[in-house]
């Protein structure tokens, strides 16, 4: 295994060793879902380190919605913000306004990735990874994001001309579907 994909490996072991954890002390299975898009960003920052120079728009890309993704979380802002506050904070519309940025940074990550290809078809797979984004975020289809996510990564897996990030779409696909598993199982 290259560098990449242990970090990946690593990545998607740590969040299911921990529900591990947990289910051998209480008997309930959970994964730490809230802090997935920190463990996204720490892996994020292993691939640009290492591919800066040959990926430079893909990596600024990846980066930059790691980050978005993740300050978009309320979860993260309860830690620097009184729980008086965080009322206000969500209503004022801060995190929406991040929500946006980071789905701005998702989509040219996604044209980056799909335009690289050399398929004669890639205009028509840009239609459908945006056409299911945007469905995917106004009808909050979880189901439709899980399929924007692997349009790229199938993409870059099949034509090989982006290989190294199709990790980082991976571990996307892998880390919203434990989200959906885990809202699944809560709502059920």
């Amino acid at each position: 295994m290259t560098r990449k994909e242990n970090a990946v490996s690593v990545a998607i072991l740590t969040p299911l060793i921990y529900g591990l954890i947990i289910w051998i002390e209480t008997g309930f299975f959970v994964l730490p879902f809230p802090l997935l898009d920190l463990i996204f960003l720490i892996t994020s920052i292993a691939f640009v380190r290492r591919l800066i120079k040959e990926f430079p728009y893909a990596s600024l890309f990846s980066i930059a919605f790691a980050l978005t993704h993740l300050l978009a979380q309320p979860f993260i802002w309860s830690f620097f913000i009184s729980d008086q506050e965080m009322p206000d904070f969500t209503s004022n519309g801060t995190s929406d306004l991040l929500k946006f940025i980071s789905g701005c940074f998702y989509i040219a990550w996604g044209a980056v990735s799909i335009f690289r290809s050399e398929n004669k078809f890639r205009i028509a797979y840009f239609l459908v990874f945006f056409a299911s984004f945007s469905t995917a975020l106004i009808f909050d289809s979880n189901e439709l994001l899980l399929f924007s996510c692997l349009l790229p990564y199938l993409l870059s897996f099949w034509y090989k001309d982006i290989q190294p990030f199709h990790l980082l779409w991976l571990l996307l696909i892998v880390f919203e579907w434990m989200k959906w598993l885990m809202n699944f199982w809560i709502v059920e």
